[in-house]
């Protein structure tokens, strides 16, 4: 149960991709005789760390069959759902032309969204928010009160590429220090997959210290008042957009795409959506805007000089 909650934004660019069901206004006239177009609903795998992959695709599952039974797209369009391990997959991919929506993170979106051909279109809001950011957080009771007093300590930082962010700008801000390397200032540097799994670390005294989103370490502050009242921020990044949901430019029917704002703008208004999006912990999905990726992109900018200027020697993994 914890597993789900914590995992309430990653979870909804898999719904958002989901929403999608290739269809035009006429499609109930369509005969079983017309040829069917298989389209594919990509998402990469690095989105769902903390999901029970096989929950998330049932979730999708009742939605997408909801919607093909009301609009009867069944007799025109096969659907398919496909988790990609890496984003290379996506281009070796023979069948690429079916592919119609895929859902990643921003890092992934930023690098590759010319060579695949994606069109950003919906993002998701948690909260009223459609970023998150970062703390790095230590026990109250060891009296850290900013990174430079975490020299020879150890530190929590996650693994997944979808928080590549909070990597960056752990090297971004010891560069500032003149600390360019972050494997001789920390005694050990421990990750892990699951969020949940460092905040637990660094409640039991197995680490020093952690980075974690600060939607998450609020969740668990609610779900156990404890973790509040051990555990302190002692720095937060800024904001940053999670992911981002697109249309590939080889899926370029305007009618269609037109049609599936039309719905998934409204889904927070609809019975069926309202149960959908109160499983995943989201308000509503919002339009893309181009200004949504800035401070990402500043994080990226940033990050590259320091590693050009070898003020930063620790290059990340993509």
């Amino acid at each position: 149960m914890l597993i789900k909650k914590l995992n309430k934004i990653i979870i909804s660019s898999l719904i958002c991709s989901a929403f999608y069901v290739p269809f035009k206004m006429n499609a109930q006239t369509y005969t079983n005789d017309a040829p069917k177009k298989t389209y594919t609903i990509g998402n990469m795998k690095n989105l769902f760390m903390e999901v029970d992959v096989n929950d998330a695709q049932a979730a999708i599952k009742v939605w997408v069959d909801e919607l093909v039974k009301t609009y009867r797209y069944s007799n025109r369009y096969n659907l398919r759902s496909k988790i990609y391990n890496q984003i290379d997959e996506v281009n070796e991919e023979k069948g690429l032309d079916s592919l119609a929506i895929l859902s990643l993170n921003t890092y992934d979106y930023l690098n590759d969204k010319i060579k695949i051909g994606l069109d950003p279109m919906l993002v998701p809001s948690v909260g009223g928010d459609i970023f998150g950011d970062y703390y790095i957080l230590v026990r109250k009771d060891e009296h850290y009160k900013n990174l430079e007093d975490l020299k020879g300590t150890s530190i929590g930082i996650l693994a997944s590429t979808n928080h590549i962010a909070s990597r960056f700008w752990l090297d971004v801000i010891l560069a500032k220090l003149n600390i360019p390397d972050k494997t001789k200032f920390f005694k050990n540097l421990i990750t892990a997959n699951k969020e949940s799994q460092l905040i637990l670390n660094l409640f039991f005294g197995q680490v020093d210290a952690c980075i974690v989103s600060t939607g998450t370490f609020d969740l668990m502050k609610e779900l156990n008042p404890q973790i509040g009242e051990k555990l302190i921020s002692i720095q937060t990044s800024p904001k940053y957009l999670w992911g981002v949901t697109c249309f590939t430019r080889l899926f370029n029917n305007q009618s269609d795409r037109d049609i599936f704002y039309r719905h998934a703008l409204h889904m927070n208004e609809q019975i069926s959506g309202k149960q959908l999006f109160s499983l995943i912990k989201i308000d509503r999905l919002v339009p893309f805007k181009n200004e949504y990726l800035n401070s990402f992109k500043d994080l990226l900018k940033e990050y590259n000089y320091l590693l050009k200027t070898k003020k930063i020697k620790y290059n990340e993994p993509n």
